[in-house]
């Protein structure tokens, strides 16, 4: 279940089928609605009582309330990207130590307003008497309950509320949010089709289900990362990019544990650049040529996460003249989504790294690749299959099929010239700073 659609991916069938369906209209209503369509898809290609175990995986941040005795009737929907919650963030980050947060989740709080602590403070204060006597969920918790009657789900999912290691809640945690843990999702690695999950899907009763991990953690597992030195870049409407570390240290951005005992990831997460390739295929649907000069372009389109986190801030090219083509402004954009990736390795430290893995939807963009290769001067690989969360999920039910890969090699000369293109790049941001200082930036602009 990701931000704009969910994906299926069905193995063990012969080739691989992949079908996706994107939501109607944001909140509950729009992922019951795709997930009928999604089985609904995959049955004309599989026969669905034959499916032998299914894996979950699902985007996090977003927040419901819903009672497993009417699970339709939801109660509330905060999705990820909903503002309210940065003061909570704030205050979390005062009140509870790093060390202390460390120690009890194996990670660091982020400066994420949409992880647990931050969010279940802002829904009781802006929702007074939430959850009440429902359960407080996020999408893929709530898919859980439709499909076996009763809302389970990860601690992965729920990161920064939970123990890596114990896969529970954290008491001393659930008391500072202020929340019981009979009004969360049930923590667990198992459960099977009820007769009403049957009745949704066409899947046979009793089929066991792996509750997963979130889309992250389920997409690390899928491309099979876990030796320091891998690098990862989980594409889509936002990208998750950083690498393995067999060592803990307090670092930016984000870190955690990971996999078996002694295992870590630094990693930081954008918020647009599935909108700004969006932008880049419109000006040039069929671009694949890497231009020597072209504008460089700032490409937080809809805001940025990591490694500046700010919402507010919006897209900027530089460097336009009366002589740009539709296709220059494409690869700008391109470079842009690369650069931004760069931006955030330089703020991990530029850990050493052998290669990048990359799996989404842009996993596959040629000039994508290239420039990823040729900035980084490490190869990039992808699979054909670049679902890779939907991978996670169905090799955590157990399914195994053929890997096939395409890898980009780092172009030298090219390499060269965008490490001098992105000096202008780390700039641009305190120039947006700097020329809307004072004003008020969605105002004048979106």
């Amino acid at each position: 279940m990701g931000t704009s659609s969910i994906k299926c991916l069905a193995v063990g069938f012969g080739e691989p089928v992949v079908v996706s369906s994107a939501y109607a209209k944001e909140g509950p209503e729009g992922i019951a609605a795709a997930l009928g369509d999604s089985f609904g898809q995959l049955g004309m290609h599989i026969e669905l009582p034959q499916v032998g175990a299914v894996g979950l995986t699902g985007q996090v941040g977003s927040y419901m309330a819903a009672s497993q005795a009417n699970m339709h009737d939801t109660k509330l929907w905060l999705p990820w990207h909903a503002a309210g919650r940065e003061k909570f963030l704030e205050r979390a980050l005062l009140d509870i130590g790093r060390k202390e947060f460390f120690e009890m989740t194996g990670m660091y709080q982020p400066k994420l307003a949409s992880y647990p602590i931050p969010s279940i403070l802002h829904i009781k204060s802006a929702y007074p008497g939430m959850p009440g006597d429902c359960h407080l969920l996020q999408p893929k918790d709530w898919v859980c309950g439709l499909l076996s009657g009763c809302f389970f789900s990860d601690a992965a999912s729920w990161r920064g509320l939970t123990d890596w290691d114990s896969k529970k809640y954290v008491p001393e945690l659930m008391k500072y949010a202020g929340i019981d843990e009979n009004r969360l999702p049930v923590l667990q690695e198992w459960t099977r089709i009820d007769k009403n999950g049957a009745s949704l899907t066409g899947l046979r009763a009793g089929t066991p289900i792996s509750v997963g991990y979130s889309d992250f953690y389920s997409a690390l597992f899928g491309m099979d990362i876990g030796e320091k030195g891998t690098c990862f870049d989980i594409t889509g409407t936002s990208e998750h990019f950083g690498a393995v570390s067999n060592e803990p240290f307090d670092a930016p951005l984000i870190f955690g544990r990971y996999g078996e005992a002694g295992k870590y990831v630094h990693y930081g997460v954008t918020a647009s650049s599935g909108r700004a390739i969006n932008m880049a295929r419109a000006y040039a649907p069929k671009q694949t040529q890497i231009q020597k000069k072209a504008p460089i372009f700032l490409p937080y389109v809809n805001g940025e996460r990591a490694p500046v986190f700010d919402l507010g801030a919006r897209g900027v090219f530089c460097g336009v003249s009366e002589n740009c083509k539709p296709e220059d402004l494409s690869y700008s954009i391109y470079e842009g989504v690369a650069f931004s990736l760069y931006d955030i390795y330089q703020e991990l430290g530029c850990p050493e790294i052998k290669n990048i893995k990359a799996t989404g939807g842009a996993s596959g963009i040629g000039i994508l690749g290239m420039l990823k290769a040729s900035v980084f001067g490490v190869p990039v690989i992808a699979e054909k299959l670049d679902c890779g969360s939907a991978m996670g999920a169905a090799k955590m039910a157990g399914g195994e099929w053929a890997r096939e890969q395409t890898m980009w090699e780092p172009d030298p000369e090219l390499s060269e010239s965008l490490r001098y293109r992105f000096k202008v790049y780390r700039r641009m941001y305190k120039a947006w700073q700097d020329m809307t200082c004072g004003l008020d930036a969605q105002e004048l602009f979106w």
